[in-house]
């Protein structure tokens, strides 16, 4: 016998088996309708089975799924197509039932496959994924396979993402592999639980409606609608301001809630702003959590609408999930009511001086001391106004303080009457700021460096109002200066601020020189473009330390900064001797540019600068802090 025989014979051997195996009454029964859509006269079941069935994913009998067959043996589904015949049922028959793992499906996850395929709607999938399914036998094999990823939808009527926003539990059991998708649960629960759901348009008509403006718009618009009053303040404003901040606040504590936990408290929760303060502050909350087991809920205090408050959630959802995810629930405070309810183990943490005042009446409730996040002086954010005083008497309330930096302690001990006046019980505690260290060898590092004709120029560049404290105008006026007196003469120098909340365009810098504007990028990008740098420029003129200056020496930059009494020159050079103390004067920053264009060419020194400076990693950063807080909040 010949080849060629012996494999007819075995083909036909498996036609025999796959008859055998073939439930026909059961069949008929469960796939009436694409039998009577697609059936031909006088067909019978196993012959349509035979035909077009099995390609389609149907199941052979009531104890085997195909489509999950295909799914978890991409080879099997490879090489399927309608002409050739294969299902995964003939490959389980001839090879799979002796091959280990093929098949390893319990019976319930059987019968969800099955119900899900025939609860999908073919056409709709077409439509709307056909385009993507390359590589796939049908649309339904690329639904089963994808939908946990991509999230796709079984119908027009139902959205799978939609599903998953609306409920959080949901997405739990998906994350945790207990089920594939939204509409796998919707099935399961739908005769024991009232679940809404909401068509497939609908959910993509209320994402574009979120997102019809332009990124860069959308931006700036945010800042503007959510942020009012950020360039200035008139009297009637800052009136209304104490009266909001100030004002009674009627709290009521509801019933204890696990270990306990903090009722955050922050002026406004949206994407557009998250850097330096704010990634600080969360950042240390979700380590407190993490090591505690204490629960977060997050309070929104401004003026917005709660359309507003809920559109910038979503966004906040979308564009920054590990951080929306930290918290357990949200609360919009509203501006008529006053009302605040937080569980009766909870603690309260403000985020800034403004804030402070409504913390101290929530903690009042509970006989409590607030918790104070102290990032800055912030008095020193407003010029001699009512708004001024106002925040700097709110430091003078009772709390317990968490620092941002021992620096900033040693400026209100010394410059400020905030520590006399709490007495010998004030309870405070500081965090410290992560450095990254440079992550290249020496002789990587200066073969970088080295061999590039064009040399580069990065300052901390932020022109908005909000950030008056970084100097932009003076660090430009400054460059112009340098440029002007020849300061970068006899090099091709290419100059960049980084920082910027949207895209601005390029800044003249006289002749042909431009000063580039990059927005805001996220870290990793951010410090592989420091390594391609040459001279650092950042500067900040309130107590904080700050945080460019020292990362931008820390990759080996002769970065030019400004010193204050307590940020002197021998505290700047215990930190990083690739720093360039100037007092803050355009003809001082000058010079400071003369000092760094001879310091760049010295790579060597540079390199072992940034590799002798004090880093410290995330853990020591925050070891002290979480420890002293959590004997606060877990009491």
């Amino acid at each position: 016998m010949d080849t060629q025989d012996t494999i007819a014979d075995t083909q036909n051997v498996i036609d025999l088996l796959v008859a055998e195996g073939f439930d026909a009454a059961w069949y008929e029964t469960t796939y009436r309708d694409e039998i009577a859509r697609h059936g031909l006269e006088g067909e019978s079941p196993l012959d349509f089975y035979r035909r077009l069935g099995g390609f389609l994913g149907h199941d052979p009998h009531d104890g085997f799924s195909e489509i999950l067959y295909r799914k978890k043996n991409t080879d099997v589904r490879k090489n399927l197509t309608q002409a050739s015949g294969e299902t995964g049922f003939r490959h389980w028959l001839e090879f799979g039932v002796n091959e280990t793992g093929r098949h390893p499906f319990t019976k319930s996850q059987i019968n969800l496959a099955r119900q899900t395929y025939l609860a999908l709607d073919r056409r709709f999938l077409e439509k709307t994924y056909g385009a993507r399914m390359a590589g796939y036998p049908t649309v339904v094999d690329y639904y089963f396979s994808q939908v946990t990823q991509e999230e796709l939808s079984p119908s027009a009527e139902f959205s799978e993402s939609g599903y998953r926003d609306l409920y959080e539990d949901v997405t739990i059991a998906i994350g945790e592999n207990l089920i594939a998708s939204g509409f796998q649960h919707f099935l399961l629960v739908q005769t024991k639980e009232v679940r809404h759901v909401i068509s497939h348009d609908q959910y993509l008509k209320s994402l574009a409606e979120k997102k019809s403006a332009e990124q860069e718009a959308e931006t700036r618009l945010a800042l503007e609608d959510n942020l009012p009053g950020v360039t200035a303040l008139a009297a009637l404003d800052m009136l209304n301001a104490m009266e909001f901040y100030g004002g009674k606040v009627k709290v009521r504590r509801t019933e204890a809630q696990g270990p306990g936990g903090l009722l955050v408290l922050v002026p406004d929760f949206l994407p557009e702003i998250l850097f330096g303060g704010y990634l600080a502050f969360y950042g240390f909350l979700r380590k407190l959590s993490e090591q505690t087991g204490i629960g977060l809920r997050l309070m929104v205090i401004n003026h917005s609408s709660m359309e507003k408050h809920e559109g910038n959630l979503l966004r906040m959802r979308i564009k920054m999930p590990k951080i929306y995810n930290m918290f357990h629930g949200f609360q919009k405070f509203d501006a008529q009511t006053r009302a605040v309810e937080i569980p009766a183990n909870y603690h309260v943490i403000s985020y800034c001086a403004e804030l402070h005042r409504i913390a101290q009446k929530i903690a009042a409730s509970a006989n409590q001391k607030p918790i104070f996040f102290i990032q800055e002086y912030e008095p020193d954010f407003h010029a001699n106004t009512d708004m001024r005083s106002f925040n700097e008497s709110a430091f003078f309330l009772p709390h317990d303080a968490v620092y941002n930096s021992h620096k900033l302690i040693e400026f209100f001990q010394k410059k400020t009457p905030v520590f006399e006046r709490a007495g010998k019980d004030y309870r405070y505690t500081a965090i410290e700021n992560q450095l990254v260290r440079l992550n290249v060898g020496k002789d990587r590092f200066v073969e970088m460096n080295s061999g590039r004709e064009t040399r580069r120029f990065i300052m901390y560049g932020r022109p908005e109002g909000h950030a008056a404290r970084n100097h932009f105008g003076m660090l430009v006026y400054a460059l112009r200066e340098a440029i002007r007196q020849g300061v970068f003469a006899g090099e091709d120098w290419e100059f960049y601020a980084l920082g910027t909340l949207g895209k601005i365009d390029d800044i003249d810098l006289g002749g042909s020189e431009k000063l580039r504007m990059v927005p805001k990028m996220p870290k990793e990008d951010y410090e592989e473009f420091l390594l391609t740098g040459d001279i650092g420029l950042s500067v900040i003129t309130t107590p904080h330390p700050g945080i460019v200056h020292f990362q931008m020496a820390a990759y080996g930059l002769p970065t030019v900064t400004n010193k204050t009494d307590l940020r002197n020159d021998a505290w700047l050079a215990k930190q990083n001797r690739n720093l360039i103390p100037v007092e803050m004067s355009p003809e001082t920053l000058v010079e400071g540019f003369r000092v760094a264009v001879k310091r760049a060419k010295d790579l060597n020194t540079r390199y072992d600068n940034a590799i002798a400076s004090p880093v410290m990693d995330e853990e020591s950063c925050l070891r002290d802090a979480l420890a002293d807080l959590a004997a606060i909040v877990t009491k």
